[in-house]
């Protein structure tokens, strides 16, 4: 059995696990990118889930982006996903936004994501880059009681079904 470890994206960007000493680097993301981060303790029990997972973008040995997203029987779904903010709109979400959609197969077809209701730079990104509001999640942010949408990527070949 083959297990994929890195991918290279570009000649200075490359994908791979995440790792718990990546931790300190994806927490000042967290809190650089969101108004009501995710904690150390958030992400752990998250990451103990048996289909939950985190990926890494690695250039010049330092994190730039992550995404921790769970296998469900029929999709992966995005639970949290950001970049560096001194690397926004440089190609780096594209590119590994489009990574995991390769990720996408007959048995999971779909991508879903949940951006809060008031983030529009979030929702415009997953607009640009194919997926489509298809609902929302009322009260999904304990916090504030905020809402999100629902956006959903269809892999191709299932688009119509």
């Amino acid at each position: 059995m083959n297990i994929e470890t890195e991918t290279m994206i570009d000649a200075d960007m490359r994908i791979r696990w995440g790792i718990k000493r990546d931790m300190n680097e994806v927490l000042t993301i967290e809190n650089e990118c969101f108004a009501y981060p995710w904690s150390e303790s958030d992400f752990d029990t998250t990451l103990r889930q048996r289909n939950c997972i985190i990926k890494v973008v690695e250039i010049a040995d330092c994190i730039a982006s992550y995404a921790v997203y769970e296998l469900n029987p029929r999709s992966y779904r995005l639970l949290n996903f950001a970049v560096r903010a001194d690397l926004h709109r440089r190609g780096v979400g594209s590119q590994f936004l489009t990574y995991l959609k390769g990720k996408l197969n007959v048995k999971r077809p779909v991508m879903l994501a949940d951006v809060w209701d008031r983030n529009l730079c979030g929702q415009l990104f997953f607009r640009s880059q194919g997926f489509r509001a298809v609902g929302i999640v009322a009260g999904k942010y304990r916090q504030n009681a905020d809402d999100a949408y629902r956006f959903r990527y269809l892999m191709p070949v299932c688009e119509g079904k």
